[in-house]
């Protein structure tokens, strides 16, 4: 929300001006006020251990070009998060709304004897006494207006990432395994997009003990398992891990840590400090694997490093460092965008994205591609279902989208032929006969041989009619089977689950005429469970798969409609 409100996506100067003002504390402390391009940031209490900090700005809103509704103010409370966590990353102190979390984040001593991990042991480089630092208020301001320059994809990426850091602090006295791993999550996200060189073996970790097992077998077998490793996609994203961290370290890093900071990164390390950073964060998530005791002491975080059993390792304080300076380097790296053409309403507070119900769209034929044919399907499927199980009166009107079907179908290939077919039959078969298309007697006759092979269209027609399956039972059950791990896929058909219901209990009647009764037996259980609220549902199925029978159409439709008292 910092970034709209800097105007860069807008198109024109009418704006709506809202003045706005915010407040956070900090142990950081400033006497003259911060200037920023899009507000100032003051102090206003001097005294204490804690500070109030006032954030001055204008919540500047584009004006809706169309007129009438429009969006004249919003996100101010998203305008203070951001900036909150841009000072803390940016200024290397702890700022937070609440001056509670800001005076247990700075507490000095613990409060009992669980209470271990008191951040200034950790992250004494936030409790530094160089207050009012003339040189750390000037580099702030230089990387808030980077900031606000990035493009939207990158600066978005970037406040995810300074939110993780920052949760990273607030949970570090509660979680420290956690804490470690959210700071590892930051470079992780960063380096997702990096583009790597190919990988060699010689780089890959410990492929000297591999090497040693390879001996064993011969040199072409020896050089697959090695080409099939270092191209596993693991490997892959830990290579671009460690290439993006050393790529985004400057030399300067290694010689810019504070004189108290024991132990410091050195250049030589870190290869392997990257490589044990990386499997922690593995360890930890995977198995929840609790870090080295070592670095929880601390006498010890107050290095950078440590070694153990001849291996070293990152302290928190370590990690920290290095994860600031690296999203500093990323940030400066990025190209700077003044303008940018970016549709920002949809990234307004507050919003969120509903798909709209079929009956608002279904009929529409302005501006159809043939890409619409199985949403169009998957739509009338939902409305169908609803009124055949008493959930809404009607069905659309289609006879529009029907004539454009009657044209499009005989010139358009098998992949959108089934869907529109399916559901120019499904609408004309359930609709009264005055309301039929003109042509669906001749076109319906056109239709059978796309059904000659089984497919899920065909499926979903036979069990809407309770029509006998004619096609081979074990074909059938593979198409219904490959149909439901496709079914969540973007685009792809989804039938509603009473009808998924009516083609399964086709499939098991089918299995039971042909003495396959084990195999009818788990379609049953499989329904059972995919009622969870319809107790009677779950227990009739349940006495089918004990003693399965061929079901009826009446039958069927009077157990998926019937309640239970619990359900009225």
């Amino acid at each position: 929300m910092l970034q709209i409100i800097s105007g860069k996506f807008y198109e024109t100067d009418n704006l709506h001006d809202n003045p706005g003002k915010g407040i956070l504390y900090s142990n950081f402390t400033h006497f003259d006020p911060i200037k920023l391009s899009l507000g100032s940031v003051s102090s206003v209490s001097f005294s204490g251990n804690v500070k109030s900090h006032v954030f001055d700005y204008n919540c500047r809103i584009e004006k809706s070009k169309v007129g009438g509704f429009g969006i004249v103010r919003t996100g101010d409370d998203v305008i203070i998060d951001q900036l909150k966590v841009i000072l803390t990353f940016g200024l290397d102190s702890y700022f937070d709304i609440d001056k509670r979390n800001v005076m247990e984040f700075s507490r000095m001593n613990e409060s009992d004897y669980l209470d271990r991990y008191l951040p200034r042991n950790f992250v004494p480089c936030l409790f530094s006494d160089d207050f009012n630092n003339v040189e750390k208020i000037n580099n702030f301001r230089v990387l808030f207006e980077k900031i606000i320059k990035l493009s939207r994809k990158n600066y978005e990426l970037l406040i995810t990432c300074l939110k993780t850091y920052y949760d990273s602090l607030q949970i570090l006295s509660s979680n420290f395994e956690l804490a470690y791993s959210m700071l590892v999550y930051c470079l992780e996200a960063l380096s997702k997009s990096h583009n790597t060189d190919k990988a060699s073996w010689e780089e890959y970790p410990k492929n000297h003990k591999l090497d040693k097992l390879l001996t064993t077998v011969n040199d072409e077998i020896a050089d697959s398992v090695r080409d099939e490793i270092i191209s596993g996609e693991h490997y892959k994203l830990y290579k671009k891990f460690n290439e993006f961290i050393k790529d985004n370290l400057s030399n300067s890093f290694y010689i810019s840590a504070k004189k108290s900071v024991y132990n410091q990164i050195k250049k030589s390390d870190l290869d392997q400090l990257i490589y044990n950073v990386y499997d922690h964060r593995s360890q930890y998530v995977h198995s929840l694997k609790v870090a080295n005791e070592q670095m929880k002491i601390k006498e010890i975080a107050v290095n950078e490093t440590f070694t153990f059993g001849n291996n070293i390792f990152l302290t928190y304080l370590g990690l920290f460092r290095l994860t600031n300076q690296v999203i500093k380097n990323f940030i400066y790296n990025c190209d700077e965008v003044d303008k940018e053409l970016y549709n920002w309403r949809s990234n307004l507070p507050n919003t969120v994205s509903l798909e709209l119900a079929p009956k608002y769209w279904l009929a529409k034929t302005n501006n159809f591609h043939i890409y619409h044919v199985g949403i169009k399907l998957n739509g009338f499927l939902e409305q169908l279902d609803s009124v055949m199980f008493n959930k809404a009166n009607a069905l659309t009107d289609l006879s529009q989208l029907m004539s454009l079907y009657e044209t499009l179908i005989p010139k358009t290939i098998k992949k959108y032929k089934l869907p529109m077919v399916t559901l120019y039959y499904l609408y004309n078969m359930h609709v009264a006969e005055e309301h039929k298309s003109r042509k669906f007697e001749k076109l319906n006759k056109n239709f059978e041989t796309l059904f000659d092979q089984v497919n899920i269209y065909g499926l979903l027609i036979n069990s809407l009619f309770f029509s006998d399956i004619v096609w081979d039972i074990e074909e059938s059950i593979k198409v219904f089977n490959a149909y439901m791990k496709r079914k969540y896929l973007d685009k792809e058909l989804k039938i509603p689950r009473n009808f998924e219901t009516f083609i399964r209990c086709m499939l098991s009647n089918k299995l039971i005429e042909n003495n396959k009764v084990d195999i009818a037996k788990q379609i049953m259980l499989d329904i059972k469970y995919d009622y969870p609220e319809n107790q009677v549902v779950q227990e009739r199925f349940e006495s089918y798969h004990i003693t399965p029978i061929t079901l009826s159409q009446e039958l069927l439709y009077e157990v998926l409609t019937k309640k239970s008292d619990e359900n009225q």
